[in-house]
């Protein structure tokens, strides 16, 4: 009975150094280039933003080639118009700004330190902003957006065995922005990323 206790301690703490040794954590951050995408319509335009957050990695084989990779990070989004007319008749630009918790779920490969990588990507809205003062617009509120939002993710980047990683990265939203539909975001990220050693 010892004997059998002994050998289970022994195959436990040997499964939890391997998994301490295939899961890694870290942090990154960017910029984003965003903007509505609008069946049949023209524009608008892209509007600059920034995302950071924190990043989760499981390594299925000791080369680290197949991985899964989930994160967390907080994300602006939003876009332009260059065509409005304000009260006073002048053309200005006006600005939408979305700010999400965006929490992609990645399958991804490194193939010596180039990445490859993909998946779905859930978002929740946490608040958002517009500076159109047209009077003929009808100002949305909270009401009129949908909190939750589904899309995917993929995006190709490199990482240097210090953990340190540059990743270039293009995702849209599947469901509309509003309640009504008619826009979708899009979204170009640059981002610059750290992991963490292993644990030993």
């Amino acid at each position: 009975m010892k004997r059998k206790s002994y050998c289970l301690f022994c195959a436990l703490l040997l499964t939890h150094v391997a998994f301490s040794q295939q899961l890694r954590f870290g942090v990154k951050g960017g910029l984003n280039y965003t903007k509505y995408r609008l069946k049949n319509v023209v524009g608008p335009d892209y509007l600059l933003g920034f995302h950071a957050g924190v990043v989760a990695r499981y390594s299925f084989d000791s080369n680290n080639f197949w991985n899964i990779q989930p994160e967390l990070l907080y994300s602006t989004k939003g876009s332009t118009d260059k065509y409005g007319v304000t009260t006073q008749g002048s053309r200005t630009t006006y600005k939408y700004r979305l700010n999400y918790l965006d929490l992609p779920i990645l399958a991804k490969i490194d193939i010596e330190g180039l990445t490859f990588e993909a998946g779905p990507q859930f978002g929740y809205l946490v608040s958002f902003n517009d500076t159109n003062d047209n009077a003929l617009f009808q100002r949305p509120v909270r009401r009129d957006y949908n909190s939750l939002q589904f899309g995917y993710v993929a995006g190709v980047g490199y990482e240097m065995p210090a953990g340190v990683s540059l990743t270039l990265r293009y995702s849209s939203d599947i469901n509309s922005i509003y309640k009504g539909g008619g826009a979708h975001n899009t979204m170009f990220q640059a981002q610059l990323g750290y992991l963490f050693p292993a644990r030993q």
